[in-house]
């Protein structure tokens, strides 16, 4: 009796044939974005992440390979101006924020936990759409995910502030960080009036954990 007709005989031939199928079929309903591609030729479906609602987050995005995405002082200027709508659509709060030329930090705070993903695409597909147009170039401007770190509302939450406006002085750009005209510093400990930025103070005191 050959291999193969001892799996016809005893049925697993069809049964691998029925998993193959399946399996063709699950992922031929995956787009290449929502899939992983793992060694050996592997295809993983991309698990969406979960966020909380009435969280902080630090988060980060990187230029594709780490391209520069501002090239231009104009560029960092629509950039905010895109931010600025987005927070405004998805109700998102902005208490920290630092443009490098190739990347972004961000301090902000989700009313809903839906809302973390759709402000960051659309933040980052304006710019795209922008970018790409101007430049005209084609293809991914960011580096697949964005970077989301949670931030209790704590001590820590004002050292996540200092840190992400401190990049510029970190990375040897200016000496003094009022100098770096791209991050949340001047606002907020030098502007009278809120441009971009919500009170971080409020958050602070409105949790009790907090002294």
């Amino acid at each position: 009796m050959s291999f193969l007709s001892f799996l016809y005989r005893f049925g697993h031939l069809s049964s691998m044939c029925l998993c193959s199928n399946l399996q063709s079929a699950f992922f031929e309903r995956k787009s290449p974005a929502s899939c992983v591609y793992m060694p050996g030729g592997v295809i993983m479906p991309r698990v969406p992440r979960t966020f909380m609602d009435y969280p902080c987050y630090h988060v980060i995005t990187r230029g594709n390979q780490r391209q520069i995405v501002f090239r231009d002082e104009k560029d960092y200027s629509v950039y905010l101006k895109i931010l600025r709508k987005a927070k405004r659509k998805y109700q998102i709060l902005l208490y920290s924020y630092c443009l490098m030329s190739n990347h972004v930090h961000l301090l902000i705070e989700t009313r809903s936990s839906s809302s973390m993903s759709k402000f960051m695409q659309w933040l980052n597909r304006g710019y795209s759409a922008y970018f790409n147009q101007v430049y005209k170039t084609s293809g991914h401007l960011w580096q697949g995910r964005f970077i989301s770190k949670p931030i209790l509302k704590d001590q820590y939450f004002m050292h996540c502030a200092n840190y992400i406006e401190s990049n510029p002085v970190r990375a040897k750009i200016v000496e003094n960080i009022a100098d770096y005209k791209w991050s949340s510093f001047k606002e907020r400990y030098l502007s009278s009036e809120p441009i971009m930025l919500d009170e971080i103070r409020d958050t602070l005191e409105s949790n009790p954990g907090t002294d």
